[in-house]
């Protein structure tokens, strides 16, 4: 475990962020491998039923991912107060409410999937292999929300290490048993798309096994040991922090649908384009929500300390390097434009429109840099309501009409979506710098730093030094 309350912040930061940004790098490649696999052993087909399981899999996720980064939160902030007691509280009773509630929705998840691919009016070829494919990948939902809520812990308690070496594990047991499974070897029949999920299922289950194992002999058992019940208070502050995440999501989820509903009127090659563009921004955001992570932990250890002094520091290192991987990628997409999209197409037009996509969205790198570093903080302090505010009203409200207005009643036409873009992250910055030099959430932060609990644990440890 790590201690972010004393010593070089820089130092601390960076030594957290590292491990992070490869654990995010490799998330993304996790979530690949089963399109990569299945598009080049099953063609275009198997891409099609992958990418249409996925958005479904991130909706349904998002109900309990208040859950897992609401206990992140308070467990952060527990260790920063060394509150043992509250620590356990929140262990016990968030991995116990995790499971019950992606049990909820796996279950009736695996039964009306078929209704659910009705809905999103999948393509009658597809419906076949995306049942099946989709069935498998929300049955073991509830083994996979355990993982993510074991990495969360660990997060919390400042070991970003131990969650990157078993994802690193689980990538390559996924990588080298999807193509087995999808065109068979030896013991293994030919299963096709539903080899993919299950090789997706395998991984996890050796990752929740040795999840088990690490718990075990990890310090994290001894501080906060398991016990099996619900404090029903503790819930209810998780809920509180998580609840405007797990919404946070889905916004920006639909906002997405909304924009990519939008650019499939302009024809396949602006479609075609967008999709390329939002594929660089996957990993662009990927770093620059390493460092959310790196500032929010760190946050919410200092001021379940008591600590407030540092937050200040903490977030001034913390958009500095935001920004600086900002800068990185944005320098990538405006310099080298074509040669990126190369990467994806060979089709002229198609990359003339990235082109432009990477012009005017790249420019949002920057803003996306300094608006999730604000909003870290803000997780640290558990006052997210008004990162929920400011993130609906920036990108669903804002957004969603300027994008339209731009498209259809201006001459930007397909570049008035990525100007909409580009626009809005803006004023969401704006509005999370404002907010953050309110000091705001800082009154939050007193709060829970100045719990009962909070105030015994550290007179009693007063008393002993």
């Amino acid at each position: 475990m790590k201690d972010f309350t004393s010593g070089s912040i820089p130092k601390l930061m960076v030594s957290f962020l590292v491990p992070l940004l490869l654990s995010n790098m490799l998330q993304a490649a996790y979530m690949m491998i089963d399109a990569i696999w299945a598009g080049r052993l099953l063609g275009s087909s198997g891409v099609a039923i992958v990418a249409t399981g996925m958005p479904v899999i991130f909706f349904l996720s998002s109900f309990f991912a208040g859950i897992v980064i609401g206990a992140s939160i308070l467990a952060g902030q527990a260790f920063g107060s060394k509150n043992r007691e509250a620590v356990s509280d929140i262990v016990s009773t968030s991995v116990i409410a995790t499971a019950a509630l992606s049990l909820l929705i796996s279950i009736p998840g695996v039964i009306f999937c078929g209704h659910i691919l009705r809905l999103i009016t999948i393509p009658e070829s597809l419906f076949s292999g995306a049942h099946i494919f989709l069935a498998i990948i929300i049955g073991g939902l509830t083994l996979s929300s355990l993982v993510q809520w074991f990495s969360a812990m660990m997060n919390a308690a400042g070991d970003s290490r131990t969650p990157f070496i078993i994802l690193s594990v689980s990538l390559v047991i996924n990588a080298v048993l999807a193509p087995v499974l999808i065109t068979g070897a030896h013991i293994f029949p030919p299963m096709g798309v539903a080899g993919s999920a299950l090789s997706t299922i395998i991984a996890n289950v050796i990752s929740g096994v040795i999840c088990i194992i690490v718990w075990r002999r990890h310090k994290l058992s001894e501080i906060a040991p398991f016990r099996f019940r619900i404090h029903w208070d503790t819930l209810k502050k998780i809920t509180m922090v998580g609840f405007p995440l797990a919404l946070q999501m889905l916004i920006v989820s639909s906002s997405f649908l909304f924009i990519l509903s939008l650019a499939n009127r302009f024809g396949a090659d602006v479609t075609a384009a967008f999709g390329i563009g939002s594929r660089v921004d996957q990993f662009a955001f990927l770093a620059i929500f390493a460092v959310t992570a790196a500032i929010s932990a760190m946050a919410a250890q200092n001021i379940g300390a008591g600590r407030i002094d540092r937050v200040a520091a903490i977030t001034r290192w913390g958009v500095t390097f935001s920004v600086g991987f900002a800068l990185f990628f944005c320098g990538v997409v405006m310099l080298f434009p074509d040669a990126v999209a190369s990467l994806f197409t060979s089709d002229p037009t198609v990359i003339a429109l990235s082109r432009r996509y990477f012009y005017i969205a790249g420019i949002s790198y920057l803003t996306i840099g300094v608006m999730f570093a604000y909003q870290g903080v803000l997780r640290g302090a558990g006052d997210t309501f008004p990162s929920f505010l400011i993130v609906a009203s920036t990108m669903v409200l804002l957004r969603v009409p300027l994008c339209y207005y731009l498209s259809h009643y201006t001459a930007l036409r397909e570049a008035g979506l990525w100007a909409g873009i580009t626009i809005s992250s803006f004023a969401g910055a704006v509005a999370f710098y404002l907010y953050y030099t309110s000091g705001r959430w800082m009154e939050r932060g007193n709060r829970i730093s100045a719990s009962p609990t909070v105030i015994v644990n550290t007179l009693e440890s007063k008393v002993l030094d």
